[in-house]
């Protein structure tokens, strides 16, 4: 496939998305700027307006050159200046991966509504161009100046040590390593992306079913703790429910941090432990009766929607705690008002 202008500003520069191109060997932007980078692209006002009416008109055919702002940290300034005034010929791209910051908008709308021809695109990427996408946003927001979550800095130490070793600093190498050892959480991470891109040796396929057979006595240990602070126990739900077990334990077991505010400064997110409290408390799906589940609150939601309302709270409040904690990095911040009873169970357990 040889993409349009017009492909391209559907799949990725009408909302700002991040892109991840691969460039086609042997083109004068793959000379230039090497097989794959990171970029948003740029387009002026009216720009969009002339791509707004072109995407209207099928089969799309116009090809050129598109402006970007790299995104990634290896470049020349000359070579960021002349993707920035120049960029890249549309036909020179060979894929195009993206992710969308959400917190962004278009700085271009119209009033009426609008009807988009539907392109279906087939991408096809291998794991470790995913990888390096994630890694290069990650330095991104390293640059903008933003915080890990603790599970967040796991990922990109992981990242860079298996994408960019050369470029680990000793403090992030002290991170790593503790007493010669690589740290667990980092290790699983490493070898959870080597499996992934069929990149692992037998040796390290040994110890990563190792970690994994510790994660999942780690799930139960948690488990165990919680369901003993509702009221019950692990072995009250293996013998009344074994399949709710099973699929409880699998949701643990993969579960991924969850950052509800991921272009702010300072991360809001939800965690393993607070996952499970939030479920085993709140969430309608595990609702059971009796005396084992005295402990368990009766404000029952599905879970989606549990995860959905705090999302939308921290949405609301989310400026409002990035001021704070610029001025008091320290203190807990609460909120008190209308959402203060939700913000007591919710927000603080986040902070």
């Amino acid at each position: 496939m040889k993409y349009t202008l017009e492909d391209i500003y559907i799949i990725a520069g009408k909302e700002n998305k991040t892109t991840t191109l691969s460039l086609r060997e042997g083109s004068s932007s793959y000379n230039s700027y090497g097989t794959i980078i990171t970029v948003e692209f740029i387009f002026t006002q009216r720009e969009r307006e002339n791509l707004d009416e072109l995407i209207l008109q099928t089969p799309f055919k116009t090809k050129g050159h598109v402006r970007a702002k790299y995104l990634g940290s290896e470049f020349h300034p000359t070579q960021i200046e002349q993707l920035e005034n120049t960029g890249i010929f549309s036909e020179d791209i060979l894929e195009i991966l993206y992710v969308q910051d959400h917190f962004i908008e278009n700085t271009f709308h119209f009033t009426e509504n609008r009807y988009l021809t539907k392109l279906q695109v087939e991408i096809k990427s291998s794991s470790k161009d995913v990888f390096r996408a994630t890694y290069h946003l990650k330095n991104y927001l390293l640059e903008k100046g933003n915080i890990f979550s603790p599970h967040g800095e796991i990922e990109y130490l992981a990242l860079k040590t298996y994408l960019d070793p050369a470029k680990l600093m000793d403090a992030e190498k002290d991170q790593i390593y503790q007493n010669g050892e690589m740290d667990p959480e980092i290790e699983w991470k490493i070898l959870g992306l080597k499996f992934e891109a069929n990149e692992i040796s037998a040796k390290e396929k040994e110890r990563y079913e190792e970690l994994i057979r510790r994660r999942g006595e780690e799930i139960i240990s948690k488990l165990k703790r919680e369901l003993n602070s509702a009221g019950t126990s692990l072995k009250t739900l293996v013998s009344s429910d074994l399949n709710k077990f099973k699929w409880i334990f699998s949701k643990l077991f993969f579960f991924e941090e969850k950052t509800f505010n991921p272009a702010s400064k300072y991360p809001i997110y939800l965690d393993l432990d607070r996952f499970l409290h939030i479920y085993m408390r709140h969430a309608q799906d595990f609702e059971v009766s009796g005396e084992n589940y005295k402990n368990k609150d009766n404000f029952q939601w599905n879970l989606e929607d549990v995860i959905h309302v705090i999302s939308s709270i921290i949405e609301g409040i989310d400026e409002e705690y990035q001021m704070f904690r610029d001025q008091n990095l320290d203190q807990r911040f609460s909120r008190f008002g209308l959402f203060q009873f939700i913000l007591k169970e919710i927000i603080i357990l986040f902070i």
